[in-house]
């Protein structure tokens, strides 16, 4: 064990942040891995983590990376970090100002909702002001899903059991936000795309049942995330506003 530069002696490591000690063997495992081809501003294991686990994460990542069709640009300068959230209520993070997606391995089902945020924050880097924003939330394309996707969380009855285990944990503007909104419709659609089940998201039938999730997938939806995987960050609709005080200084998973 040795530790990490850049950090502190006597607190520990937050979730953004390189521990500062590692062994040496997960140090290895990192610099070898295959997700440093996509994810190239790094990978960070926890120590301790069953390495099965980890391989089967990383397998499925970079099958939903292939699938998906995600262009190398998305993940350029992105660092992957496996790690487990104690104190955070949520699976995983994305911080947009650091270019940085953290995943619980315990929970690795949130993967494509992070990705989700990844892509429309890092459209947001590109803009006049060159800080992360978000972006493709906030465009007139996802508009038409966004509200309909609100609409349908409006009509949920007042009471319903789906709705009441998340009483307290998240409020009703965080959930109706458009990043929010678009980080759960990408999820849902990345499932829809994939035509299996994987580690890395809900089953489609969870997604279904879900009131924060579309009954079904819209006619269009599909298409229009399409086409935002297919053009890089660099020709993202920038200069698009997003609304303004809808989101905090980091993103959670639902």
């Amino acid at each position: 064990m040795f530790p990490a530069p850049g950090m502190r002696r006597g607190r520990c490591a937050r979730a953004h942040e390189r521990k500062r000690r590692r062994s040496r063997a997960g140090l290895r495992a990192e610099a070898a891995s295959p997700l440093r081809t996509f994810f190239t501003g790094g990978v960070e294991f926890d120590d301790g983590l069953e390495p099965r686990l980890v391989e089967a994460i990383t397998a499925e990542a970079m099958e939903v990376i292939e699938r998906l069709a995600i262009p190398a640009a998305w993940g350029a300068g992105v660092e992957l970090k496996l790690r487990r959230l104690q104190r955070h209520r949520a699976d995983g993070l994305y911080y947009p100002e650091q270019r940085i997606l953290v995943l619980d391995p315990r929970v690795p089902t949130s993967f494509c909702h992070e990705l989700g945020h990844l892509i429309d924050y890092r459209a947001g880097e590109h803009g006049p002001t060159r800080l992360p924003s978000a972006v493709w939330s906030s465009s007139s394309e996802f508009r038409p899903f966004h509200c309909a996707l609100v609409a349908a969380m409006r009509r949920i009855p007042p009471g319903d059991p789906r709705v009441a285990s998340r009483r307290g944990r998240l409020t009703w503007s965080y959930f109706a936000s458009s990043p929010e909104c678009f980080a759960r419709s990408f999820e849902q659609s990345a499932v829809e795309l994939l035509s299996r089940t994987t580690l890395l998201a809900r089953g489609r039938e969870d997604y279904q049942r879900d009131p924060f999730f579309f009954e079904r997938v819209p006619p269009g939806l599909i298409d229009f995330f399409r086409t935002v995987l297919a053009r890089p960050p660099t020709e993202s609709p920038a200069a698009i506003a997003p609304n303004p005080g809808e989101f905090g200084p980091f993103v959670v998973s639902s």
